[in-house]
């Protein structure tokens, strides 16, 4: 009887510590792709604005020139 039971509390305890794996597998599955979200996120943040500085400095360019036509 208590040899069965301590068989019990080893597998039980076995099958909790294979769930905290994968528990632990999917939580760093997730930082690793919020942190690519941010990243992606960030460079997309600095590309539009890279562009609009570059439209605008276009722009003024364009204005220059033909204020000296």
């Amino acid at each position: 009887m208590r040899n069965g039971i301590l068989k019990l509390l080893r597998e039980m305890d076995r099958k909790i510590d294979e769930k905290n794996e994968k528990i632990d597998k999917l939580t760093f599955e997730v930082e690793c792709m919020t942190l690519a979200f941010i990243k992606h996120y960030n460079l997309n943040k600095i590309m539009v604005h890279t562009k609009e500085v570059q439209m605008k400095t276009a722009e003024e360019k364009k204005k220059q020139l033909e204020k000296k036509i």
